[in-house]
């Protein structure tokens, strides 16, 4: 009889806190701060994989004191089968522990140079974008819903004339727009031709608006807000959302169990996110986002003016 060698591994965790270069603006107040937890797992053969916990409560994760009380009691010699039964009350820290894994697992991985990514544009105090010295993208994002809808649409043409003759234009606002306001900016898109989409105008208790709204305009609607869990995206598909699926990967929990669904949904309808979180976290997503087939529309991950793209995590950081 032949025994399987139990496989352990050694486990440490650092937390981090790192400001912003600039707050961004969102609809609980101005975000200046990234905090979260680095893992890492160490096999026998000293091969290390790290994870990245970047909570956001605000979008249906667990809080960074939960994140940080479950890495405290986590074994320090776990076994393969420790890693789990992670809780799904605890979604960032289901996706941390996965990524450091397949990390360690395939370490090797570099994002491939051809991906196209969306750069979020910066705000200034007044919440004008920040048009000067724009780095050269295929897609943009504004963050819209700060001010009244005359004052802020008065500056797409400007916005427009700023950017790259090809560029599209994505319109983010984060749940802040009402009903009215959104059909507003719908038909100024339908307009204008180059808004590739409006992402969540409403917030997530009015998914059957936002149902009606993507039926009455030809520009699509895009949920990122709606997305808080993959049991959301489930349900989603399920009830056969018409419009677009902004993933959030860090936040959404296990990568295995979100494969499944992802593997029933048309990849042109899938646009994967950045949580801002660190260079480590990011490249957990996009590690996974090339195991699902690699993204058909550009990644959210243009986050340079607020985390640059290879910002470190502070050794002292918590």
């Amino acid at each position: 009889m032949t025994h399987r060698r139990r496989r352990d591994y050694r486990y440490r965790y650092s937390p981090y806190r790192i400001p912003f270069r600039r707050p961004l603006a969102m609809p609980w107040g101005f975000w200046s701060e990234r905090r979260g937890i680095i893992v890492t797992l160490e096999d026998e053969n000293r091969r290390q994989g790290q994870g990245e916990i970047a909570p956001l409560p605000e979008f249906g994760s667990e809080t960074y004191p939960a994140a940080l009380e479950f890495c405290q009691n986590f074994p320090p010699r776990p076994r393969r089968e420790d890693l789990d039964p992670i809780p799904d009350r605890l979604p960032c820290c289901q996706f941390a522990f996965a990524s450091a894994l397949l990390a360690l697992e395939s370490p090797s991985f570099l994002p491939p140079q051809n991906w196209p990514y969306s750069y979020l544009l910066p705000l200034d105090r007044d919440g004008l974008p920040v048009l000067e010295n724009l780095p050269s993208f295929p897609v943009y994002k504004w963050k819209i819903g700060r001010r009244e809808f005359e004052t802020e649409s008065a500056e797409l043409p400007r916005i427009l004339e700023k950017l790259p003759p090809n560029a599209q234009l994505r319109l983010d606002a984060n749940g802040a727009l009402t009903v009215t306001e959104s059909q507003k900016w719908l038909a100024l898109a339908d307009r204008w031709r180059r808004i590739e989409f409006l992402e969540q105008p409403l917030a997530p208790s009015q998914l059957s608006e936002m149902r009606r709204l993507a039926q009455d305009f030809a520009t699509p609607i895009a949920l990122d807000e709606s997305l808080s869990s993959g049991k959301m995206l489930e349900r989603l598909f399920r009830e056969d959302w018409p419009g677009l699926y902004v993933l959030k990967v860090a936040l959404l929990g296990a990568p295995q169990r979100l494969a499944a669904w992802l593997q029933q949904i048309p990849d042109d309808k899938i646009i994967y996110s950045s949580a801002l979180e660190t260079e480590i976290g990011r490249r957990n997503a996009l590690q996974w986002a090339a195991q699902w087939g690699g993204p058909k529309r550009a990644l959210g991950f243009g986050v340079e003016a607020w985390l640059g793209a290879g910002e470190s995590v502070p050794t002292n950081a918590d």
